[in-house]
């Protein structure tokens, strides 16, 4: 009968932006995924600061699994949250969501290696001591968290035999100009989707909304393919209707405007921050049953096509089905 095996890597350790720890390894039986487990202090005696969501998130600048030093995972923490939540469609668990000050709060982000938890074929393979590892740079502390802690647990498959795993990196582009701008995607390997990052989803001058991402193209070999031409609010709102998980609207930013005074319109809860406003998904699984994925072999060049209509950052994250053998 298979079996799993829930293990303990980290138990809390302190994180500081100046006791970043050198790299853990990673068990040598196939593995499932990671429980990444984020523990923090509110910092609230002004109301104000409370962050619910991304100001937890905004303190891991990057979360890295290496294999023989190449990335396999390497996200910072917001990316990594809708990576988890994209490719599993469920939620992030979290515990006390107060914001009372001192008030300990828990967040934690499963890290999968496979498109289903559990899989015995999808998964990453088994690896001999030392090979594979994971690291994480912490960054400076954010006001309204204090004292951040992470635990880590991995959950092992150790009799399985995967035929692949997936596998996430970040690629970062800033246009130097308005207008279209080509982003190379790797070659090799199949595609499940694809996640893009917006500094601004929305910027808000007089007469007009414009996002960082106007519209954004797919081509093969200088032949478009899959996407011909798509607008981010599409993309954007599709994301949230066929991919996000239901209750993903819980993990946005959100703050009652109004203390016990007899409310009105105006005081009424409203969302704040910009968790996931910010992303938007291209999505070459969606009934997740393979028959669409993004074949990238025999292709000479495959790239996105990106109409950036304001100069800020831009980051791009395929994710990677990686054949094993």
């Amino acid at each position: 009968m298979p079996e799993y095996l829930k293990s303990v890597l980290v138990q809390r350790q302190a994180m500081t932006v100046s006791t970043s720890p050198t790299p853990w390894d990673l068990p040598v039986n196939p593995i499932s995924h990671i429980l990444f487990t984020l523990i923090n202090d509110n910092d609230t005696g002004t109301l104000d600061n409370y962050k619910q969501l991304v100001g937890i998130l905004a303190q891991i600048d990057k979360l890295e699994v290496q294999y023989k030093g190449q990335a396999i995972i390497s996200l910072n923490g917001p990316d990594l949250a809708m990576y988890s939540m994209l490719v599993r469609q469920k939620p992030l668990g979290q515990v006390n969501m107060l914001n009372v000050t001192n008030k300990m709060r828990s967040l934690t982000i499963a890290i999968p290696f496979g498109r289903r938890s559990y899989d015995p074929n999808e998964c990453f393979p088994a690896t001999r001591k030392g090979e594979l590892k994971l690291a994480i740079d912490v960054g400076a502390a954010v006001t309204g968290i204090d004292a951040l802690n992470v635990s880590i647990e991995t959950v092992e498959l150790p009799e399985a035999s995967p035929t692949q795993f997936l596998k996430c990196t970040t690629m970062s582009k800033t246009p130097t100009a308005t207008g279209d701008h080509d982003v190379d995607l790797p070659l090799g390997n199949r595609i499940m989707g694809i996640m893009m990052f917006a500094t601004e989803a929305i910027v808000e001058t007089v007469g007009s909304e414009t996002p960082d991402i106007g519209d954004v193209k797919l081509l093969r070999d200088n032949k478009e393919q899959f996407i011909a031409k798509t607008n981010w609010e599409t993309l954007h709102n599709e994301m949230l209707s066929d991919r996000f998980p239901s209750s993903g609207i819980y993990n946005q930013e959100h703050v009652h405007l109004s203390g016990a005074a007899t409310p009105t319109d105006s005081d009424a809860g409203q969302r704040s921050g910009n968790f996931p406003e910010n992303y938007i998904y291209l999505d070459f699984d969606p009934l997740n049953d393979d028959q669409y994925l993004l074949e990238t072999e025999g292709a000479g060049r495959l790239w996105l096509r990106i109409n950036a209509e304001e100069v800020t950052a831009i980051r791009v994250m395929p994710i990677e089905l990686m054949g094993i053998g």
